[in-house]
């Protein structure tokens, strides 16, 4: 086995040749980290050979792939097929964290079963709803959506398997019935084979990777983490490193060895413990505080930078900053991905100098 950052770029597909649509890369992945929109699509534009940014947005679209609450209760692109097993494993477990919350907004079970039945009702006749529409018809018939209420009663009927997301209408991300996007409700397979399949399709698009990252990605109990690991474990591979076992399914030889990664990407995003590919000591300048995690700089397997970009009407602008003085080679390489990032939103590059540590 390579090293575990150069395992992880090929695992993840990163500058590989191997999946060749927004939906294939989506459904390897399982799901794709996606509360920033513009984030999430270079997610998958960093992975998917070719692919522009109106390519992803069209697939979200054609409801080739959905964006929806799944793990951990955050946002993420999954493909139609995944997300009932996946709920079925989840989803339970995210609404019942939000009780508190819910409880402080007055969002008993009641509320959130009738704010259920009007959305499904203004849905069949509409077919989609922006944020906007589905405050009116809440507030309609009579729920209250203020302070943070609308958010909850979203969530929650998308981690019940109500609710995903539907077509933009003017730019505006919208809601739309599962049962719509996705199809009539089949009967899933026993927990413990849907738990298998998790394991399974977690660690060959993540690994290596320790059952520790399984249940953080997941969010899964510990004890069905375990399991899920234990009844995959006989098509995995391992490795004892130290204290911890490493597991992952095939070795693939990187297609690359850097890239420019979103912020919230998988690559980090993906594991409990980040220091096989960033050191400590800078951490901070990934996460600052508040949850956000920078986009990234890696090259050979490992984080050595962080980068912006500001948006304009024809162009874009990125600005590189380094964890240290960068060589010749790392320069190139991360120009090279500035043009290609720059044509995956078709605009120009506009470069900034680079700051050092």
């Amino acid at each position: 086995m390579t090293s575990v950052g150069l395992s992880r770029l090929a695992a993840q597909h990163v500058g590989s040749t191997r999946v060749r649509t927004v939906h294939d890369l989506v459904k390897w992945l399982l799901a794709v980290q996606a509360q920033d929109p513009l984030a999430a699509r270079w997610a998958v534009g960093a992975r998917v050979p070719g692919v522009t940014e109106r390519d992803v947005i069209a697939a979200l679209d054609e409801g080739r792939i959905l964006r929806t609450h799944v793990m951990r209760g955050t946002w993420q692109y999954v493909a139609p097929e995944d997300l009932r097993w996946l709920l079925s494993l989840v989803g339970a477990k995210v609404r019942a964290s939000a009780a508190r919350r819910h409880q402080q907004l007055g969002l008993d079970a009641k509320t959130l079963s009738r704010s259920e039945a009007l959305l499904a009702k203004a849905l069949t006749k509409a077919g989609a709803l922006t944020r906007e529409g589905a405050r009116d018809v809440l507030e309609a018939g009579g729920i209250s959506t203020k302070e943070q209420r609308l958010s909850h009663l979203l969530i929650d009927a998308e981690l019940s398997g109500l609710l995903c997301s539907g077509p933009h209408e003017d730019g505006k991300a919208t809601w739309a019935l599962v049962e719509q996007r996705v199809g009539t409700e089949r009967r899933l397979p026993p927990k413990e084979e849907l738990l298998a399949r998790l394991a399974m399709r977690f660690f060959e698009s993540r690994g290596p990777a320790t059952l520790d990252d399984f249940r953080w990605w997941t969010g899964l109990t510990a004890g069905d983490a375990k399991s899920g690991l234990e009844s995959a474990k006989a098509g995995l591979q391992s490795k004892r490193d130290g204290e911890r076992t490493l597991w992952w399914r095939e070795d693939h030889e990187p297609a690359v060895t850097h890239a420019m990664l979103p912020a919230f990407d998988e690559f980090l995003i993906g594991y409990q413990r980040r220091d096989d590919v960033l050191e400590p000591a800078h951490v901070k300048r990934i996460n600052a505080g508040g949850g956000l995690l920078a986009p990234l700089l890696v090259f050979e397997g490992k984080v050595v930078g962080i980068w912006r970009r500001t948006l304009a009407t024809k162009s874009v602008t990125v600005e590189f900053e380094w964890f240290a003085k960068p060589t010749t080679e790392q320069r190139r390489a991360m120009k090279r991905e500035a043009e290609r990032y720059a044509t995956f939103l078709g605009l120009e590059l506009v470069e900034s100098p680079a700051a050092e540590a």
